[in-house]
């Protein structure tokens, strides 16, 4: 792996961990640099897991320390983690051109999404937290699985089901959002490393940057700072899905 590709990783994710952390998306970002340096889409989508591990993991301890996980719903953490795993190994069966087509689609979605709705890319108004309800299990239980199968973009999702659901904070919202990541990554990444479709080298140094922008990001979202860099992703979006959708081929 030369030193360009290091670098190209590394600073990718950075990126990719400040975005993560602040909203979500961040992943769409891994994942084109993962597909830029030769992976294939389905190894490229289990690789972005070790990263996302090592930023969810240092992003929830930073909010940790800022006393964020005081009255968290723990109910979360069984729903999401089974979608997940369901996600995952559903996952582990799809070809790598038909993933490579559903992370197109997904990056283009989700550009439509924040182009039209920024609202949901950090701003609501008061809080007005509900507890455990059927619905908001079935809607967390589904972006659990949406995570295990692909992850990019999740946060954003999450986001809205958590705050304009089931009437978190933001910044509760999202300090509950990393946490939940890091937990339910780790049987999702389990199950695409027993799958043998994980490059750790290039997932560990992925990983190093993530997180430190998972550190940096979870300090800006303590200072208030959910969408600085919301332009940046929506151009990373529209020059990544264009790439990913043309002609079937990668990069």
């Amino acid at each position: 792996m030369s030193m360009t590709t290091l670098l190209l990783l590394g600073v990718s994710g950075v990126f990719a961990g400040i975005v993560n952390t602040l909203a979500g998306g961040g992943s769409f970002v891994s994942l084109a640099a993962l597909i830029f340096i030769g992976l294939p889409a389905d190894m490229a989508n289990a690789t972005n897991r070790v990263a996302v591990l090592l930023q969810s993991g240092v992003s929830t301890e930073a909010f940790r320390r800022a006393g964020q996980f005081e009255g968290q719903q723990w109910w979360l953490i069984p729903v999401t983690c089974g979608g997940a795993a369901i996600g995952a190994a559903t996952a582990v069966f799809v070809q790598p051109n038909h993933l490579q087509t559903v992370i197109g689609v997904a990056m283009l979605a989700m550009l439509v999404w924040m182009l039209f709705a920024p609202q949901s890319f950090g701003e609501a108004g008061e809080p007005k937290r509900e507890g455990f309800t059927v619905r908001g299990a079935l809607a967390m239980g589904c972006v659990g699985v949406y995570a295990g199968f692909l992850q990019a973009g999740v946060g954003i999702v999450m986001l809205a089901v958590m705050v304009f659901w089931l009437g978190h904070g933001v910044v509760e919202a999202t300090a509950t959002k990393v946490s939940l990541i890091f937990v339910w990554t780790i049987p999702a990444l389990t199950i695409f490393a027993l799958s043998g479709l994980v490059d750790w080298r290039a997932g560990i140094v992925l990983g190093v940057g993530a997180a430190i922008g998972g550190w940096v990001g979870a300090k800006l979202t303590l200072w208030g700072g959910a969408g600085l860099i919301r332009w940046v992703l929506i151009a990373v979006l529209a020059v990544s899905s264009v790439r990913l959708l043309s002609d079937g081929l990668v990069w």
